[in-house]
């Protein structure tokens, strides 16, 4: 069976002190979900590890994937993805907190949950369907990401990237071997 995402939701929503919750959103038996979050935060840096995923409404327990935070004076910046997977769950909303009080009320947070059927389920919360994270590096123009490891026939490569606030859309445009699964 082929990899095939699906988008479950996406959203832009604001911090309310320290946590955030996204839309409705429902996830399929036995697949693999990722929620991909994007966030900006004010004060001193932030540093890693810091959001903690409440999937109770849906269910589901998620696993922290990778998490990159990017400080540059007082313009804080994280992506970050979960993972979960599960037998039953529902439709609900997902809580996201963040423990290290740099969250302030009415900052931005753009999040975005994608479904894969078809992957590998094996392990912690579908920790076999998920390689080594990467980082990705590049410039205000262009992105690059290393893959570690040799892919086997049927595999799928999945990131969540994050833009600017001020670029307009997702502003993201994939070359010829890359699909774009949600834009927020």
């Amino acid at each position: 069976m082929a990899v095939s995402p699906t988008s479950l939701g996406s959203g832009t929503t604001v911090w309310a002190s320290d946590a955030f919750t996204t839309g409705s959103v429902t996830p399929n038996a036995n697949e693999v979900v990722y929620l991909c979050i994007a966030a900006a935060f004010g004060g001193a840096p932030i540093g890693d590890n810091v959001l903690t995923v409440d999937g109770s409404g849906v269910n589901l327990s998620f696993d922290r994937v990778g998490e990159n935070t990017q400080d540059s004076g007082n313009a804080r910046r994280m992506v970050a993805v979960f993972r979960a997977l599960g037998a039953s769950p529902t439709t609900g909303t997902i809580t996201v907190t963040e423990a290290s009080a740099q969250a302030s009320a009415g900052e931005t947070v753009k999040w975005a949950v994608v479904q894969f059927s078809g992957c590998d389920t094996s392990g912690t919360n579908g920790s076999g369907a998920t390689g080594t994270p990467t980082e990705i590096t590049g410039s205000a123009s262009t992105a690059d990401m290393t893959i570690t490891g040799t892919p086997n026939a049927g595999d799928a490569t999945f990131g969540a990237i994050a833009t600017g606030a001020n670029v307009s859309g997702n502003g993201i445009s994939p070359d010829a071997l890359w699909a774009n699964i949600v834009g927020v």
